[in-house]
């Protein structure tokens, strides 16, 4: 577990550490995605001492920091949009690799560090990651001895353990949408909220909000993975909406305004030498 910030570079950063249960999974989850377009590459792992390191692109902040900076306001619907879009494909590549997170929240979706890549995400923080097993699968059979029946109630268990933890994923994304789009903290939404009918500060995307909590409750063992559904219904939120999704996100905004301050004043400086 990450204790306090060592040292900080233009290209790292060193962090002071100390032993974590979990680092096994996360490692495990880390080389099966690493260097997919929404995960950071891995550029070597393993043991000195009594700690296990993990060198992996550096990356830029959090959503999370993001909008808890004080000239940051409410993102738009587009970008709740295009985040939401971007994050049910990773969760798609994570859970198709056989791996659930298990702590989807805006902390742990951060963007890229350079120009070229801060319109990504990239999923981080894979300490509670566990691993799903997609071959055990629950069928049911007729006249079976009572040894397999034993079996295969012995998959079924797991394999509803399985969707457990892929539908919990998804209704954590869910929630974090929810608050991106109210511009509040996850811990002021209720998923509740939803089966009780009382979205009266989503009444712009009720609609779409019931239908993806919907198509989460569907999730079952053969469709693990297949989102596009989920992505369509945030598409047409988009469009019911006449919301942009080729707008760039308000970061993108802010860091090219402060790229050209920043161009200007050496520029000025230049001259005065």
């Amino acid at each position: 577990m990450i204790k306090k910030l060592l040292a900080a570079g233009k290209l790292s950063n060193v962090f002071v550490a100390r032993p974590r249960q979990g680092a096994d999974s996360k490692r495990v989850a880390l080389k099966n995605v690493g260097g997919s377009k929404h995960f950071a590459k891995i550029h070597g792992l393993g043991q000195h001492l009594y700690f296990q390191y993990l060198a992996m692109d550096l990356l830029g902040p959090t959503i999370y920091d993001i909008v808890k900076r004080p000239q940051m306001q409410k993102l738009s619907l587009s970008s709740v949009v295009k985040i939401g879009i971007q994050c049910l494909e990773i969760l798609s590549v994570l859970h198709s690799a056989g791996f659930a997170h298990g702590r989807i929240c805006l902390e742990n979706f951060a963007i890229g560090f350079n120009k070229e890549t801060q319109r990504n995400l990239y999923l981080i923080d894979f300490s509670e990651s566990k691993k799903i097993d997609n071959k055990n699968e629950y069928q049911t059979q007729e006249n079976i001895q009572d040894g397999q029946l034993k079996d295969n109630a012995l998959k079924y268990q797991q394999t509803n353990k399985c969707i457990q933890l892929v539908q919990n994923d998804l209704q954590d994304l869910l929630r974090m949408l929810m608050a991106l789009f109210r511009g509040v903290g996850e811990d002021q939404i209720k998923l509740s909220d939803i089966i009780e009918n009382t979205l009266i500060e989503y009444a712009q995307i009720q609609s779409e909000i019931i239908q993806l909590n919907i198509e989460i409750s569907k999730i079952d063992f053969e469709s693990i993975g297949d989102y596009e559904e989920m992505i369509f219904v945030l598409r047409m939120m988009a469009e019911s909406n006449r919301a942009n999704l080729n707008l760039p996100f308000e970061w993108e905004v802010e860091i090219d305004q402060l790229t050209k301050k920043e161009i200007k004043n050496a520029k000025n400086k230049q001259q005065q030498i």
